[in-house]
């Protein structure tokens, strides 16, 4: 067919390749898989947006904008809307949960409320200060500031948890809130973790 032996894709039996031949086929095969691996990649993170239901890159970005604040280190923050049916159901994606988080900003939070209060309101006795504190950091009303951010849509979640109303449960919302405080406070300090906590809770204090 007048095709030369150089461009054929097998050498015929018996029949040796050149070392320029076999540099250009090896060349040829280098392509291929980085094309296959780049394709891998690609699916791989089609598969985690859909079963997460938000984009892999970006969402943290967004919630940054949303909430007026910039992390450092990125990962807190993802860390922080990690809940733990994510971590069960894809473990290759995510490796912890945001609960340790959770700990963390709950007790910051619940620090914040008590001074503000005591500064804010001197003619409290303890006793009604206590009482005003618990009505702030209660879960029902940490939800509903979560919720006022649609801070749920950011949640990396397990199908399972999200099926069953997960992205709304009261408990979820809130404790998200308090790990996005843990986040801060270990990201940028003790000053902006405060500022955080009383821009969310400005209609509460």
């Amino acid at each position: 067919l007048g095709v030369s032996p150089r461009y054929n894709s097998h050498p015929l039996p018996g029949q040796s390749l050149s070392l320029s031949e076999a540099k250009e086929r090896g060349q040829g095969d280098g392509r291929k898989g980085f094309l296959i691996n780049l394709i891998g990649v690609h699916l791989l993170t089609r598969i985690i947006e859909r079963a997460y239901n938000a984009p892999v890159v970006g969402r943290e970005e967004t919630l940054e904008k949303r909430l007026g604040i910039s992390f450092a280190d990125s990962g807190l923050l993802s860390l922080a809307l990690t809940h733990p049916s994510a971590v069960n159901e894809a473990p290759q994606a995510f490796s912890s949960s945001n609960q340790r988080l959770e700990f963390l900003g709950d007790a910051f939070i619940d620090f914040v409320v008590a001074q503000e209060l005591y500064r804010r309101l001197p003619q409290m006795s303890e006793g009604e200060l206590t009482e005003l504190r618990s009505s702030i950091v209660r879960g029902e009303t940490l939800a509903r500031v979560a919720r006022d951010l649609s801070l749920g849509s950011f949640i990396h979640m397990g199908q399972g948890e999200e099926g069953s109303g997960g992205r709304e449960r009261e408990s979820n919302l809130a404790a998200t809130l308090e790990a996005v405080v843990g986040a801060m406070l270990l990201d940028r300090g003790s000053e902006a973790a405060y500022n955080l906590t009383l821009e969310l809770l400005k209609l509460e204090l």
